[in-house]
């Protein structure tokens, strides 16, 4: 058998072969013994220490990556990743590559080890990204993830659909997973899959405002929504004597105070039909929002079905959805669309308990009114 190691030294020396062509080439090679493999240990770390993902193509850049180098620098200056023990030898820049890389394309971990840009093995990959996600959590995410109650929302969605005091939109979503090893039944969904429903909040900017991962698949939107910080809020500020704000959510919540749902009959050319036209027009925002963000953030398509324990895609979701608003903020250029198999209308099943409050119901009429011009 021919030297591996010999191999390597002839072929990069050959004039117009790059050290990194050459990795990307024959990583995949099964590595016949230690020394062989110590060998492409010692290659794949100087090609490293010679990577500088900067260098790359401002439109290769954001296709790999997810983000220009504006939020990339930005990333990085906010993020004390280590340097030291088993990172010592991995720079921060390429840390931080690496873990967007997979929250981007959502691939296996091998897969984006061998990344000509990045090279290093599996395991690897794991520690670093593991690192950079928690470091990512304590950094963006109570920066980033805010619910508030804003006037310029309120001002928005009154001059584009004529509803008035809406603070945003509300909606659930499902990020699939692997069977978990404990409390499966607690995340065993109505698809007969595995996953986190998420709840998501989200304004007129496509900013999510709020995300709540806490809950598994075997929950509803309204359940998740009930015991929600968000809601204890509101229903906080309402008993203040507070008044005229709510959110937009579908008919699988129930019609609140502060939270504005379709009418659940509603005949044809009715007002209450026309009611329900508008309130999904208006309504759709959150759906575009959360589009986006699966589209950026591979990961938690449906089609990706994460790896990782309950916990740790948890922690993803809301990592994904701070850098979601962070790329919001910096208006980067949207990513293409992904069509999934979306999880939201089989799961808005319009819920029949807890009869309406008098007072919602009259908000709702009287806002249906003023829509059409009927008060």
């Amino acid at each position: 058998m021919l030297n591996f190691t010999r191999i390597c030294h002839n072929m990069l020396s050959i004039k117009g072969y790059s050290s990194k062509m050459f990795f990307s080439d024959v990583f995949l090679f099964n590595i016949p013994n230690e020394e062989e493999h110590r060998q492409i240990k010692f290659y794949r770390r100087s090609l490293r220490d010679s990577s500088n993902p900067l260098e790359l193509p401002e439109e290769l850049f954001l296709r790999r990556y997810r983000v220009n180098k504006e939020v990339f620098v930005y990333l990085h200056t906010q993020l004390h990743l280590p340097n030291g023990a088993r990172c010592t030898f991995i720079p921060p820049i390429l840390q931080l590559a690496t873990t967007l890389q997979l929250l981007g394309g959502g691939s296996y971990q091998w897969q984006v080890g061998v990344d000509f840009v990045a090279p290093m093995s599996q395991s690897t990959v794991h520690y670093v990204t593991t690192s950079v996600i928690k470091e990512m959590e304590s950094a963006f995410c109570k920066k980033w993830i805010r619910f508030k109650i804003s006037n310029v929302t309120k001002q928005f969605f009154y001059a584009k659909y004529r509803i008035p005091s809406v603070i945003g939109c509300i909606d659930g979503t499902h990020i699939m997973m692997l069977r978990p090893q404990q409390n499966e039944h607690m995340f065993f969904n109505r698809k007969g899959k595995h996953s986190i429903n998420a709840m998501i909040i989200c304004n007129e900017t496509l900013e999510i405002m709020s995300v709540n991962a806490k809950y598994g698949g075997c929950a509803h939107d309204s359940f998740v929504w009930q015991q929600s910080k968000e809601r204890a809020m509101l229903e906080t500020e309402y008993d203040k004597g507070m008044r005229n704000f709510w959110l937009l959510g579908d008919s699988g919540y129930k019609l609140e105070n502060y939270l504005l749902t379709p009418y659940r009959v509603s005949e044809e050319n009715s007002p209450e039909h026309e009611f329900n036209k508008t309130h999904s027009k208006a309504r759709s925002i959150v759906e575009r929002s959360i589009g986006v963000w699966k589209s950026r953030w591979r990961i938690v398509l449906e089609e990706r079905k994460c790896r990782y324990t309950p916990q740790k895609l948890a922690t993803i979701i809301y990592v994904t959805a701070a850098l979601h608003n962070i790329c919001c903020h910096y208006r980067v250029a949207l990513p293409e669309r992904i069509t999934e198999n979306t999880e939201e209308r089989w799961n808005n099943i319009p819920i029949t308990q807890n009869a309406e409050s008098q007072t919602a119901t009259s908000i709702r009429d009287r806002i249906r009114d003023g829509l059409l011009g009927l008060n």
